[in-house]
């Protein structure tokens, strides 16, 4: 699966987020149902932690 993600994300939840988009990668290469099912939400929301 080729993919390319860009975000903005804190800085202290930035290995958080790495690690759920990698987990998800893998989980959807594993099982096809779960690379179906997946959605991007995009929002304009800001910085998480002020």
């Amino acid at each position: 699966m080729a993919s390319s993600a860009s975000s903005m994300v804190s800085a202290e939840m930035m290995q958080g987020a790495k690690d759920l988009i990698r987990g998800t990668l893998d989980a959807g290469e594993e099982e096809p149902e779960i690379k179906e099912r997946s959605r991007v939400i995009i929002t304009s929301a800001g910085d998480p932690l002020p």
